[in-house]
C-alpha cells in the first residue's frame, strides 16, 4: 500500500506542500459547478472569550453560535466541503472538515474554543467526503487517488497520521462520496464519474480491501445498517443500503435503490423507487432512529420546479414496497443539500438557509421546524452556496457545521442553557460617578447550571472592555454595577455567565457584537428628535448608483426579496430606506446620500444617537454606511463612522458622543449637518440600508447632590477598580499621592458651594472631605 512513491507524497503533506487550487470538477453536470463565490474573509469567532466579535452576524432562532472558523484559519483553501465528527475513546471530540486539498481535524471537546490538530493535503477537488471507523478516518474525493486512510489513535496527543491511499477496485479512482457500515465493518466508495458502489472490507482499518461491486446505477450517496432480527420483518441479520441512484449520472429515473448488501457477491436489489413530488437529482437519505422512515433530500427540485425546500418522507417499513407518505416543506426557497437524525431531531444543511432543524418526535412523517442557523446571510435564494453538511451525533450535544464559502461552524442547538432578565430594566442612561445599580436574573433552562463565579458585567466606555463579577442577591438574583466614568460618553455593556458545560451564555446573545447601549450622563436635555414620520428637512441624492435612492416611508418587506427590514427602528411606522420599493432594490454601482437638517449643537456636551440598518454581501468588505458631520467652520465633511457589518434583518443603534464627535474634527458648540452614504463598491453585490430614530441630546454630567461616599476613591486590592465601601487611610494616600493633579476620582470636594464635585484639580479641600467622611459608607 505504502509504495516509495506513496511515502515521499506522505512526507510532502507534512511539510505543507499543497497542490494547486484550481477545483477539478469531478462531474460537469453536478449544480455545485454553479454559483461558485469566493471564500469569505473574516476573523474566527471563539465564544470561550467572552468579548469576542462576530465578524458577521448570522440569523438564527434555537440555535446558538459556539464558534466560527472561517477557511483562512486552516489554510490557502478555495472552499470547504463536508464535515464528519469523531470521539476519541477519552471521551474528547473532534470535528472532521474536508477543503479543495485537504481534510482537517479540529478537536471541539470545548465547543467555544476549537483548536486545529492537523491539516493533510489531498487531491485538489471541490467535493470531498469523510467517515470514520474504530480510531481511523477515510477521505475520498472526486479529485481521486481512492480511499485516503488516516490514523487517529493519538489525536488527543496533537498527532494525526496519513497511512497512504488505497487505490485497489474497478473504475476509477475518482469517488463522490463514502459510507461505512461501522455494525458489519464495511467501507462503501459511492458515484465518482458514473459509478455505483464499490465494497472494502475494514477487517484491518488500516487497510481496506475490494471485495465487491454493484455498478447497476450510479450512487450519490447512501447509508448502510445492519439490521437485526425481527426488524422490519428480517428473518435473520441483513445488511441493507439506502442509496439516493439513478441512471446516467443520477439524473435519469432519479430515486431510491434499497439493496441488501448481506452476500457482497451477491447483492439483491429490494426496490427501485421513483418519488412522485417532483423529482429532479436524488441526493441523499437518512432513516428515522426507528428505522421505519427514510428522509430524502433531491438537490434539483427546488431550483429546476421552483418548489420550497422540501423533504420526501418515505416509508420503508417493508423494504420491498417504499411509499412516499409526504412532501414536506418548511417554506423556505433554498436548496436541500445533506440531513441526518439524532435524538428525535432532524438537522438539515440546506445551502444558503443554513443549518434547520426539525422536531420528529410528535409525528415523524411531518417534520416541523423548531430552530435554524441562517450561515449565508445574504438571501435563501434556490443557489448552491452555504452550508454543505451537519454532524449532529456527538455525546455531548454539539452540532457542527461545514460551509462552502465560511467553514467551519460550531453549534449549540437548543434552548440556550442561561438567559438574562432585568427586572428593573435595562438602564439607558448611566450616571459617571460610578453610583448605577441595576438588576439581574440568571434564569437556569434546558438541564443547564451556572458556573459558580463566573456571572459578569462587561462594559466598554471607549477605551476597551472592563469586566467585573456580578454581586450574588440569593437565587438567581445578582447585581451589576458600573464603575466611575468620564461624561460625557457612552457605554456599551452586556452580562455574561458559564454554564457546567462550559458554554458562554451572554445577554444580549450577541454580546460585544450587539451589546446594550447607554448614555454616560446625569441628565439630558433633547435638542432635535426625528422618528420620520414628517418631512423635517432631510434630502436625497443620488452620486451616480443606477438604483437604490433613499426615500422616507413604512417599510415595504417584499416578500420576494430578503434584504428589507421588516419594520422600523422606533415603532413609529416610517424611516429612511435606500429604494423603500417591491424587488430588487438596493443601491448598484454606485452611492446614494442622505444629507441631515442644520443641526444646533452650539449648548455643547451634544450626544448623536440613532438607528441604522444594514443588509451587505460584499465578502471584501469595500461597501459600507458612511456617517460624516460638517460643522461650517471649515472643518469640512469629517467622518465619524463607517459601518461595514451585515445586521441580518435587525436595527442596530449608535450612540456618538461629543468626545467621538472631537475626535473626528467636529468643532463643538457650533450648527452641524450630517451625511448618511450607503456605497456600493466593484464588484457589485447587495447593500440595503436604513436610518431611523435620530436624537440630538444636550448632556448634563454635574450630580444632582453630593455623592454617595465620594471620599471612597482609592484602588481596592490593587485590582484597579475603586471603592471597597469604606473611608480608610488608603483614600487618604490616594488623594495625598494625587495632590495638585487634575481631575481624576480623588477630585472630590464641592467647589464654591454649588453642589457639584471637582473643581478641575486635587488640593486641601479634597483631603477635608476624605477625613470628614472616615468611616463605613452610608
Amino acid at each position: 500500500m505504502q509504495s516509495q512513491a506513496r511515502m515521499q507524497a506522505i512526507a510532502a503533506s507534512a511539510i505543507g506542500v499543497l497542490i494547486t487550487t484550481t477545483a477539478v470538477f469531478g462531474h460537469a453536470d453536478d449544480p455545485k459547478n454553479k454559483n461558485r463565490e469566493k471564500r469569505v474573509e473574516a476573523p474566527a469567532y471563539r465564544a470561550s472569550d467572552v468579548l469576542a466579535t462576530m465578524g458577521s452576524t448570522f440569523d438564527s432562532n434555537g440555535v446558538t453560535l459556539m464558534s466560527w472558523l472561517p477557511i483562512s484559519e486552516f489554510g490557502p483553501y478555495s472552499s470547504a466541503n463536508d464535515c464528519w465528527g469523531y470521539v476519541s475513546p477519552s471521551g474528547r471530540e473532534y470535528a472532521i472538515i474536508g477543503f479543495s486539498d485537504a481534510t482537517s481535524f479540529v478537536e471541539v471537546t470545548d465547543p467555544g474554543n476549537p483548536q486545529i490538530i492537523a491539516t493533510l493535503a489531498g487531491p485538489n477537488s471541490l467535493w470531498r467526503d469523510i467517515k470514520t471507523y474504530q480510531s481511523y478516518a477515510y477521505a475520498v474525493s472526486e479529485g481521486g487517488d481512492g480511499i485516503q486512510v488516516f490514523d487517529m489513535s493519538d489525536i488527543d496527543n496533537g498527532n494525526v497520521v496519513w497511512l497512504g491511499n488505497d487505490l485497489d477496485g474497478p473504475g476509477t479512482s475518482a469517488t463522490h462520496n463514502v459510507a461505512i457500515d461501522e455494525v458489519s465493518g464495511y467501507l462503501y466508495r459511492l458515484g465518482g464519474t458514473g459509478e455505483g458502489m464499490r465494497i472494502y472490507s475494514l477487517t484491518d482499518p488500516t487497510n481496506p480491501q475490494y471485495v465487491a461491486s454493484w455498478p447497476d446505477r450510479y450512487i450519490h450517496d447512501a447509508q448502510i445498517v445492519t439490521m437485526n432480527t425481527g426488524e422490519l420483518g428480517q428473518q435473520q441479520p441483513r445488511q441493507i443500503a439506502f442509496c439516493a441512484s439513478g441512471f446516467n449520472g443520477g439524473f435519469v429515473e432519479t430515486g431510491l435503490d434499497i439493496l441488501d448488501v448481506t452476500d457482497k457477491n451477491n447483492i439483491i436489489q429490494r426496490a427501485r423507487y421513483t418519488y412522485p413530488t417532483s423529482p429532479a437529482y436524488s441526493h441523499q437519505c437518512w432513516l428515522s432512529e426507528d428505522r421505519q422512515t427514510l428522509y430524502l433530500n433531491d438537490e434539483l427540485n427546488e431550483q429546476d420546479f421552483g418548489i420550497n425546500s422540501t423533504t420526501h418522507v418515505i416509508d420503508v417499513s417493508d423494504l420491498d414496497n417504499p411509499f412516499e407518505v409526504r412532501a414536506t416543506s418548511n417554506g423556505n426557497p433554498a436548496v436541500t443539500h445533506n440531513l441526518y437524525v439524532n435524538n428525535g431531531k432532524l438537522f438539515a444543511a440546506n445551502y444558503r438557509s443554513g443549518l434547520r432543524v426539525f422536531d420528529v418526535t410528535t409525528d415523524q412523517e411531518d417534520p416541523v421546524e423548531v430552530g435554524y442557523f441562517d450561515t449565508y446571510p445574504a438571501n435563501d435564494n434556490a443557489s448552491f452556496n452555504g452550508l454543505w453538511s451537519s454532524y449532529p451525533f456527538f455525546p455531548s450535544g454539539i452540532v457542527i457545521g461545514s460551509d462552502l464559502e465560511r467553514g467551519l461552524f460550531v453549534w449549540f442547538a437548543g434552548d440556550p442553557e442561561l438567559t438574562f432578565e432585568f427586572p428593573s430594566g435595562v438602564p439607558t442612561m448611566i450616571d459617571p460617578s460610578g453610583t448605577t445599580k441595576f438588576d439581574v436574573r440568571i434564569v437556569q433552562q434546558g438541564g443547564g447550571s451556572l458556573q459558580p463565579g463566573t456571572a459578569q458585567l462587561n462594559y466598554n466606555d471607549g477605551s476597551g472592555y472592563v469586566s467585573v463579577p456580578l454581586t450574588p442577591m440569593g437565587g438567581d438574583m445578582y447585581e451589576a454595577s458600573i464603575g466611575v466614568l468620564e461624561c460625557p460618553g457612552s457605554l456599551e455593556f452586556f452580562i455574561s455567565a458559564e454554564s457546567q458545560l462550559g458554554l458562554v451564555w451572554r445577554g444580549p446573545a450577541e454580546g460585544a457584537s450587539a451589546p446594550f447601549t447607554a448614555l454616560v450622563a446625569t441628565g439630558f436635555n433633547g435638542l432635535f428628535a426625528d422618528d420620520f414620520e414628517i418631512d423635517r428637512g432631510w434630502s436625497a441624492t443620488n452620486l451616480g448608483a443606477s438604483s437604490g435612492d433613499w426615500q422616507r416611508g413604512v417599510p415595504v418587506n417584499d416578500a420576494g426579496w430578503d434584504f428589507d427590514p421588516v419594520s422600523d427602528a422606533d415603532g413609529s411606522g416610517s424611516a429612511y430606506l435606500t429604494q423603500n420599493e417591491n424587488g430588487n432594490t438596493d443601491v448598484d454601482d454606485g452611492a446614494v446620500e442622505l444629507l441631515s437638517p442644520v443641526l444646533d449643537l452650539s449648548g455643547g456636551n451634544a450626544t448623536i444617537q440613532f438607528s441604522h440598518y444594514l443588509r451587505l454581501t460584499d465578502a471584501n468588505n469595500t461597501d459600507q454606511l458612511l456617517i460624516e458631520a460638517n460643522d461650517f467652520v471649515g472643518s469640512g465633511w469629517q467622518p465619524i463612522l463607517s459601518l461595514s457589518s451585515d445586521t441580518t434583518d435587525s436595527w442596530q443603534q449608535v450612540i456618538i458622543d461629543s468626545q467621538a464627535l472631537s475626535a473626528a474634527g467636529v468643532a463643538l458648540n457650533s450648527t452641524v449637518r450630517l451625511r448618511f452614504t450607503a456605497n456600493d463598491a466593484d464588484p457589485q453585490s447587495i447593500v440595503e440600508a436604513g436610518v431611523d430614530a435620530v436624537d440630538i441630546v444636550q448632556v448634563e454630567c454635574g450630580p444632582a447632590g453630593p455623592l454617595p461616599c465620594a471620599a471612597d476613591c482609592a484602588p481596592d486590592n490593587g485590582d484597579g477598580t475603586f471603592g471597597n465601601n469604606m473611608v480608610n487611610i488608603d483614600d487618604l494616600l490616594a488623594v495625598i499621592n494625587n495632590f495638585g493633579q487634575a481631575g481624576g476620582p480623588c477630585d472630590l470636594a464641592p467647589d464654591n458651594g454649588d453642589g457639584t464635585f471637582g473643581n478641575g484639580i486635587v488640593n486641601i479641600d479634597d483631603v477635608l472631605e476624605v477625613i470628614n467622611s472616615f468611616g463605613p459608607c452610608p
